[in-house]
């Protein structure tokens, strides 16, 4: 998974991480927890048939390598998004719809509150 961190103190970077082995995934778990546990705003970017859509990313799960993502009424299911049926969707906190979704979907983009400046 890649993950590309925008406007951190340190100017911007991205951190690749290998998802394909357990320390991998505990640590791409660590690395989002931390990012969405600061104040950061992290999304998932995925090309659906020549259109970009962006998802909110609320969670990681490391045993599946899933990203749980948060679905909107103006960009989700309903716009041609095709998730895996048999995850499903489920109600979340505050009864936002959810999802969750292969972390090798799409584009994983984090961006920072604001700069340490």
């Amino acid at each position: 998974m890649k993950i590309s961190i925008l406007n951190s103190f340190h100017g911007d970077k991205e951190k690749n991480i290998d998802t394909s082995t357990d320390d991998g995934r505990l640590s791409a778990k660590k690395l989002v927890d931390e990012l969405i546990r600061s104040g950061s705003a992290v999304f998932l970017e995925k090309e659906v048939k020549g259109e970009t859509y962006t998802y909110r990313v609320t969670g990681y799960d490391p045993s599946s390598d899933k990203l749980t993502i948060r679905l909107d009424s103006n960009a989700g299911i309903d716009d041609g998004v095709e998730l895996p049926k048999k995850h499903g969707r489920k109600r979340g906190k505050y009864g936002k719809r959810q999802a969750v979704i292969a972390s090798s979907s799409g584009n994983v983009v984090s961006v920072a509150p604001r700069a340490g400046g």
